[in-house]
């Protein structure tokens, strides 16, 4: 069964600040935590082709994403748009935004394995004058088969993107549905912890349920 999703968002379009892109793949689900963040108070208003880096935030901030968290922190020395969601497979792919950067972006289900993967070319690089660079960061639960990151780090892969090698290369990443990392994220520590309560339940009721017998049978040779 094949299942296209368009996962990357409008706000890689905006501005030539720091933009990222944070995508966690969870037990097949899809939480994704954005960030775009200029600390130079001589830039904020900078126009260029009639639009400013604040002004940009503000638009985008107000307009109606009902699927997202956001959040707008404006003050004199840095401007933060933050956008969170966590979709499922199937909810996640009414977001078509990610055609504004690439011609071909899906995932594809195949067997016990899904494909996330991208056409070479970042359009967004090239269209727009604003976006310099971006970073995109994937984490999962999911054993990892196959991956072009530029770099993995601790469970994290990353890819950079800028005007230098948008169209060079694109995204792939391969990951099994049925095998996952047991230490995820302290999954190994959370893990052991249930065992040792779970065993201690067990011997708790052994030791009720002897006890109760032993005394049954002391009060029995009373009689």
């Amino acid at each position: 069964m094949k299942k296209i999703i368009f996962i990357l968002p409008l706000l890689f379009i905006l501005s030539g600040c720091t933009a990222e892109y944070n995508l966690e793949i969870y037990n097949d689900r899809f939480k994704e935590d954005i960030r775009i963040e200029e600390l130079d108070p001589n830039k904020f208003d900078n126009d260029k082709e009639g639009y400013t880096i604040r002004g940009l935030l503000r638009e985008e901030y107000n307009m109606d994403n009902y699927y997202y968290e956001k959040k707008f922190i404006e003050d004199s020395n840095r401007l933060l748009l933050k956008y969170n969601s966590d979709f499922s497979l199937d909810t996640y792919s009414t977001s078509g935004v990610a055609q504004r950067c690439y011609d071909y972006f899906n995932v594809l289900e195949k067997g016990s394995t899904t494909i996330i993967s991208t056409s070479i070319k970042n359009k967004c690089i090239e269209d727009y004058i604003w976006l310099d660079s971006f970073v995109v960061r994937v984490k999962t639960n999911h054993v990892v088969k196959k991956n072009n990151a530029d770099s993995e780090s601790n469970g994290v892969y990353t890819w950079t993107f800028d005007r230098n090698n948008y169209n060079k290369k694109g995204i792939y990443f391969e990951y099994s549905d049925e095998k996952y990392v047991f230490n995820y994220d302290n999954e190994y520590t959370k893990k052991v912890v249930y065992i040792i309560v779970i065993v201690g339940i067990i011997l708790l009721v052994i030791g009720i349920i002897v006890f109760v017998l032993s005394k049954k049978r002391t009060n029995s040779n009373k009689i």
